[in-house]
């Protein structure tokens, strides 16, 4: 734990991401209910290097994302995303719908602060889920 600590980028990422999951009301656990299903794929991550973008790789990751979670059994996806790319593999080509949206100009924390300085062109984060059953 010390490691952490005493990193400035990975003690930010452990103060950050919870304020975030919070601000966002993101959690899978109510949407069973809510969904009526027994499984459901929580998608947290995806990522590409920088010479493979714009070639389709992350839209077909979440595609097969979404088979080998409707293989397993899941009735839906839920993801949270946030920048302005994944939001329109989600959003835009595997269509997603937006649960909650957080814009990071209005993510302060309790001094009024903003969490994230330069998020450059990402403006937003959100929660998103679909139905992937056949």
């Amino acid at each position: 734990i010390a490691y952490w600590l005493n990193n400035p980028v990975l003690y930010k990422v452990c103060k950050v991401l919870p304020a975030l999951i919070g601000a966002l009301d993101y959690s899978v656990w109510p949407l069973f209910d809510e969904f009526g299903c027994q499984k459901i794929l929580s998608d947290v991550c995806v990522c590409t290097a920088k010479d493979a973008r714009v070639k389709g790789l992350g839209t077909e990751l979440v595609k097969q994302g979404e088979a080998l979670g409707r293989e397993k059994g899941c009735k839906y996806s839920v993801n949270l995303v946030t920048g302005l790319y994944s939001g329109k593999i989600f959003r835009d080509k595997c269509n997603h719908t937006v649960r909650s949206e957080l814009f990071y100009a209005q993510f302060v924390d309790e001094d009024g602060n903003l969490y994230l300085n330069d998020t450059r062109e990402h403006l937003s984060c959100f929660m998103c889920y679909k139905n992937i059953s056949d």
